[in-house]
């Protein structure tokens, strides 16, 4: 569990299998906590103050894929993938097979073996359509590969 240093009960003791280290966002603390790995609607991001940001009952799954924003899944199906923020704030919609964070924006792939790959920036805004076969981001440049060749987009 966790408790503040004035001795405040913020998560209670055993009710998760892990608690991560805090992450400060926009002026406040939040725990990501990690419930059974062998269950669905285990895990559950609580602020500072003891109050549930993420309830269990969201997502089905959650993972960390950097310091501010989760891959989540809603239901049974955790091959739909979307990103929300640690203050529960939703990204990218459920419809993703694999979605990562990448170098400050989000990739995103809607076909099997990483194929059509896309990008958006961090609020969710699409900055490459998902038809790529490999993205790239390098010198203010996305460099995009397609199944047939190579190509360099410059975004504003």
């Amino acid at each position: 569990g966790i408790y503040s240093e004035i001795g405040k009960e913020i998560i209670k003791p055993d009710k998760f299998f892990h608690i991560n280290a805090p992450v400060y966002y926009k002026g406040k603390l939040y725990f990501f906590c990690n419930g059974d790995f062998d269950y669905p609607y285990t895990d559950a991001v609580y602020d500072y103050d003891g109050n549930i940001v993420i309830p269990q009952s969201r997502y089905s799954t959650m993972s960390r894929i950097s310091q501010r924003y989760i891959s989540f899944s809603k239901n049974e199906n955790i091959s739909n993938k979307g990103v929300c923020r640690i203050d529960g704030k939703e990204i990218l919609p459920p419809v993703f097979n694999d979605v990562s964070y990448e170098d400050g924006f989000l990739e995103a792939c809607k076909g099997w073996f990483s194929s059509d790959r896309g990008a958006y920036d961090l609020d969710g805004n699409l900055l490459i359509p998902c038809i790529y076969s490999d993205i790239k981001y390098e010198s203010g440049s996305f460099w995009v590969k397609s199944y047939s060749n190579e190509s360099n987009i410059h975004l504003k």
